[in-house]
């Protein structure tokens, strides 16, 4: 089996395509499946695939979008084996139409909702893009998965220091 440097986790997290919402790092699941990525690849393979997916995912305007696969899913899914090479669309329409829903896509998960998953698909485009402004303009929109922990972590550290009085 092949060896992890000393700082292959910052390597991973900097090369890693970022994502909406949570990417899973703490995951203890996912060492397994790193560990397991080594019996047939060395790191650098790895990494370099990291890169390449990376590369893939701006290219096609999924980084920063809850298209981004999380780590463990990537590895466990083989990705570190894929060619990860985008190619365009050929009809310019296609190229922006897609470039539109991932930027659609982005405002809406940032501004509490999920396309996929609050989307009627009787409702317009127009209307969902109503909604997210009107999700954007709320003074009370829903706090992002990692907003959420580190409220839970500020109240619990709160909680224990009270407790110690």
């Amino acid at each position: 089996m092949n060896s992890l440097p000393p700082e292959w986790l910052n390597e991973l997290k900097s090369a890693y395509p970022a994502r909406s919402g949570g990417l899973g790092w703490q995951d203890m699941r996912l060492m397994l499946s790193i560990r397991s990525a080594l019996l047939t690849h060395t790191w650098e393979q790895i990494l370099d695939a990291i890169k390449a997916y990376k590369a893939y995912c701006q290219q096609s305007g999924k980084e920063g979008s809850e298209f981004v696969q999380k780590p463990k899913a990537w590895f466990d899914q083989g990705g570190y084996t894929e060619v990860w090479e985008y190619r365009a669309p050929v009809n310019p329409e296609d190229a922006e139409r897609t470039r539109r829903r991932a930027a659609r896509d982005a405002r809406a998960t940032e501004a509490g909702l999920k396309f996929g998953l609050d989307r009627d698909p009787r409702e317009s485009i127009e209307a969902f893009e109503t909604r997210i402004r009107l999700a954007e303009a709320s003074p009370t929109r829903p706090l992002s998965a990692e907003s959420q922990h580190r409220e839970f972590r500020r109240r619990l550290a709160a909680l224990t220091e009270g407790l110690k009085a």
